[in-house]
């Protein structure tokens, strides 16, 4: 895996404190839910914005 950058992300103080929240009921940092959530974006997994959530 190469060296992870550094990303500056901005949201809303509501959304901050959901991700902080949920982070630690599932024992990770913050920094993991969003890469975990990101994961799955890129992969396909989570819909695009405003797109219709895939079937299951």
């Amino acid at each position: 895996m190469s060296e992870p950058k550094p990303v500056v992300v901005r949201m809303p103080a509501d959304l901050h404190e959901a991700i902080k929240v949920k982070a630690a009921a599932e024992e990770r940092s913050m920094a993991q839910a969003i890469r975990h959530a990101l994961r799955l974006y890129t992969d396909g997994l989570l819909p695009a914005p405003g797109q219709p959530t895939p079937a299951s």
